[in-house]
C-alpha cells in the first residue's frame, strides 16, 4: 500500500470510505440491539395488546425490521450529504438571481474578480450545490421518519391508517432536520484533547436524550396538521369523551415513540462525530521502504488537497498534534530533509488559509477606511464598500483550520532549533515569513475585536504607538463600542474572532521565547537587530515594517 509508486489520491479516499464504512458498521450495531430490546417494548406497550403481539407473523416482523433499518440507513445517507468540516452557506432565491445578474454583466463587461477572491461562478454553485444537499436531507429526514414510525405502528394502531403514520413520522423527520441544520450539527467539531471514541460518543448522551423528548413534543402540531391536510375526516370524531381520551392516548403514545426515533437519530448523529474527528497517521509504517525514501509524500498530498475537504483537516490535525508532542520523531525530523523543500512545502500550505484570512479581513476595513473619519462605524458599514464585508464573516468558517495552521507554524518554527540539522529554516526565509503572517494576523484581527482604535496602520508609531481601545473615551464610548463592533460580544463571530487571536498571541509568545537569544540584540534604541531574519522583506499583508518591530519588541518585553 505504501510504496513509492502508491496512487495517493486513491489512498486518500479511501480514507473518507472506511471512516464511512465504519459509521455504518456501528450504527447498525447500535441501532439493532436498541430495537429490538427497547423499539419492540415500547411499541408493545404503547399501542398491542397480549393477543395481537401472539397473532403478529414472522413475515410481519421481519418487514416491520427492514422497514427500521431503511430508515436508519436512509438517515446515515443524508448526514454524509451535509457533513462538512466547515460551515458553507446556502444560496437564496435572491442569491441565484442576482448571482445570475452579476455573472452575465461581468461576461458583457470584461470585468474580473480581485486577485486574492474566488470566482463568482465557483461560490454561486458551491452554494448552489450547498443548498441542493440540504434539500435533499430534509426529503430524506422525511422518508427516515416515516419508514421509522411505520416499522413501529404498523398494524398496531386502530386510529390511524399507514399513510397516516407516515406523515407523523415525516413531521418529525422534517422538524429535527430543521433543528440539525438550525444548529450548525452537520459542522464536525473537533475536540481540542483527542480522546477514545467511546468517551467522545458518551459525552452527548444526555443532550440527545433531553433534545429527543422536546422535538418529539414540538412535532405533534405540525404532525397532526399534516394528518389534517390529507384527511380531514380523522377529526369528525373528536366529538365525545371518549374520543377525546382516545386523541390524548393516541399523541402520548406517539411522542413516545418519536422520542425513541430522534434519540436514534441523535446517537447517529454523535457516532458521525467521533468517527470522523479521529486523528489519522498520515504516514508509511515504521520499517518499510516508504518510510524510508519518502515518509512525508501522503501527508503532503494530504495537506494540499482541497481547503474544505476532510482530508485536508485530517492532515492538518496530524500536522498539528505531530508538531506539538513530538511522539513520532522521525517523522518530524523528515520534514526538514537536507533540501528543505519537504518543509518549504509545508509552510505555504499553511500560511495559505492564514494570509487568506488576513487579506479578507483587511479587505473588510477597506470601505471603513475610504470612509469620512467621523462617521461611526455603523454607517460606514452602509457604504459601498460594505460589499466586501459578508466575505469577512464568511472567512471565519474555517476558524479550525487557522487555529491548526498558526499552531503548525509556530510549533515547527520552534522544533525548528533543535531539529533543523541543514538550516533550510532560516535560509529559505521561512522563520521571517511565519512571524510577519501571525503579526499581521494579529493586529487585523483585533481591529475587529475592537481593541485597537485606529483602522489605519501607519498612524501607530514608536514604542508605545499601538492605540489599544478606551471604551470610556471619545469616539470609544458609543453604544456600537461597548458592546463589541464591528463584531458584537457574545456573537459566535466574536467568540471565534477571540479564539484565533489568542491562538495567534500564544504561538507569537513561543517562537520569541524559543528565539529569545537570536531575536533581541544591543542594538541602538533596543530594536531587534535581526529583523531580517524574523521578519519578511516585502510588505506586510497588513500593517508597516516599524509597525511589526514594535511588536516584536513588546512581545520581546512581554508587554503585548
Amino acid at each position: 500500500m505504501y510504496t513509492s509508486a502508491v496512487d495517493g489520491g486513491a489512498v486518500l479516499r479511501k480514507v473518507i470510505q472506511r471512516r464511512w464504512i465504519r459509521c455504518y458498521i456501528f450504527q447498525t450495531m447500535l441501532s439493532v440491539p436498541l430495537w429490538i430490546f427497547f423499539g419492540s417494548s415500547i411499541t408493545s406497550l404503547c399501542f398491542w395488546s397480549k393477543h395481537n403481539r401472539l397473532q403478529l407473523s414472522l413475515s410481519q416482523r421481519f418487514f416491520r425490521f427492514l422497514c427500521f433499518y431503511l430508515s436508519q440507513t436512509v438517515f446515515l445517507l443524508g448526514v454524509a450529504m451535509v457533513t462538512h468540516p466547515e460551515e458553507k452557506d446556502a444560496a437564496t432565491t435572491a442569491d441565484i438571481f442576482f448571482g445570475i445578474l452579476k455573472l452575465t454583466w461581468r461576461a458583457i463587461v470584461g470585468a474580473s474578480t480581485g486577485k486574492n477572491s474566488p470566482p463568482d461562478s465557483a461560490v454561486l454553485v458551491q452554494k448552489i450545490q450547498t443548498s441542493r444537499d440540504q434539500t435533499l436531507f430534509f426529503f430524506l429526514g422525511a422518508i427516515s421518519g416515516s419508514l421509522s414510525l411505520v416499522s413501529m405502528t404498523w398494524t398496531a394502531s386502530k386510529h390511524l391508517s399507514v399513510r397516516e403514520e407516515a406523515c407523523q413520522g415525516a413531521a418529525l423527520g422534517i422538524l429535527f432536520s430543521l433543528w440539525f441544520l438550525q444548529r450548525k450539527r452537520m459542522v464536525l467539531r473537533f475536540p481540542i484533547i483527542q480522546r477514545s471514541a467511546f468517551f467522545t460518543f458518551k459525552l452527548g448522551l444526555k443532550e440527545i436524550v433531553g433534545t429527543s423528548i422536546k422535538l418529539a413534543v414540538l412535532s405533534v402540531p405540525l404532525a397532526e396538521l399534516l394528518i389534517l391536510v390529507l384527511n380531514s375526516s380523522s377529526f369528525a370524531a373528536f366529538n365525545s369523551k371518549k374520543s377525546k381520551m382516545s386523541y390524548v392516548g393516541r399523541e402520548l403514545d406517539f411522542v413516545i415513540v418519536a422520542a425513541f426515533t430522534a434519540t436514534l437519530w441523535g446517537l447517529t448523529h454523535q457516532l458521525v462525530q467521533a468517527v470522523h474527528t479521529r486523528r489519522y497517521h498520515f504516514a508509511p509504517p515504521v520499517g518499510t521502504a516508504a518510510a524510508e525514501t519518502n515518509p512525508s509524500d501522503l501527508l503532503l498530498q494530504a495537506l494540499e488537497a482541497e481547503k474544505s475537504s476532510l482530508v485536508h483537516y485530517l492532515a492538518a490535525l496530524d500536522l498539528c498534534m505531530l508538531s506539538e508532542h513530538n511522539s513520532d520523531a522521525w517523522r518530524l525530523s523528515a520534514l526538514f530533509e537536507e533540501s528543505g523543500e519537504t518543509y518549504n512545502r509545508v509552510v505555504s500550505t499553511c500560511l495559505k488559509p492564514l494570509n487568506m484570512l488576513t487579506i479578507k479581513l483587511a479587505k473588510g476595513l477597506d470601505g471603513l477606511e475610504e470612509a469620512h473619519e467621523k462617521a461611526s462605524f455603523k454607517q460606514q458599514m452602509q457604504l459601498p464598500g460594505k460589499d466586501s464585508i459578508p466575505s469577512t464573516y464568511e472567512v471565519l468558517n474555517d476558524d479550525q483550520l487557522c487555529c491548526w495552521c498558526v499552531r503548525i507554524l509556530s510549533s515547527l518554527t520552534s522544533s525548528s532549533k533543535n531539529h533543523d540539522r541543514y538550516g533550510v529554516a532560516q535560509l529559505r526565509g521561512c522563520n521571517g515569513a511565519v512571524v510577519s503572517s501571525l503579526l499581521s494576523c494579529l493586529l487585523v484581527i483585533e481591529v475587529y475585536l475592537g481593541r485597537r482604535s485606529s483602522t489605519q496602520p501607519g498612524q501607530t508609531v514608536g514604542l508605545h504607538g499601538i492605540k489599544w481601545t478606551i471604551p470610556s473615551r471619545g469616539l470609544d464610548s458609543a453604544p456600537e463600542k461597548i458592546k463589541g463592533f464591528p463584531f458584537p460580544k457574545k456573537s459566535q463571530l466574536y467568540k471565534k474572532a477571540y479564539a484565533i487571536a489568542d491562538v495567534l498571541r500564544t504561538s507569537l509568545y513561543q517562537i520569541v521565547t524559543t528565539f529569545r537569544k537570536e531575536m533581541d540584540g544591543s542594538g541602538p534604541g533596543g530594536m531587534v537587530v535581526a529583523e531580517r531574519d524574523w521578519l519578511d522583506k516585502g510588505q506586510p499583508l497588513y500593517g508597516t515594517r516599524e509597525l511589526h518591530i514594535q511588536c516584536l519588541r513588546m512581545l520581546l518585553d512581554f508587554k503585548m
